[in-house]
């Protein structure tokens, strides 16, 4: 089982608008994974990210700290010229 994660976090230099400001200063991970996770570790994955962060950043709402997790299976992914499928 693996995990990949890319964290991307918003400027807070975007305009002022209603939605832009719910979502300025956020903080954005990126989890690439196999589609076989229940939702129990995807659980604990939101909540192990969540203490990083704020161990790092200090306090933070939860709604400030926003995890999408993109799941994929094996034929959709390449390494290489290779598929993970046939690896």
């Amino acid at each position: 089982m693996y995990w990949y994660l890319r964290f991307l976090k918003f400027s807070s230099s975007f305009s002022s608008s209603a939605s832009i400001q719910q979502v300025k200063d956020t903080i954005n991970y990126f989890v690439f994974s196999k589609s076989n996770k229940t939702d129990d570790q995807k659980r604990a994955l939101m909540k192990n990210i969540y203490d990083a962060t704020i161990k790092v950043t200090g306090p933070l709402p939860p709604r400030k700290v926003v995890v999408i997790i993109k799941e994929h299976d094996d034929v959709n992914v390449g390494v290489g010229d290779t598929l993970k499928l046939d690896m």
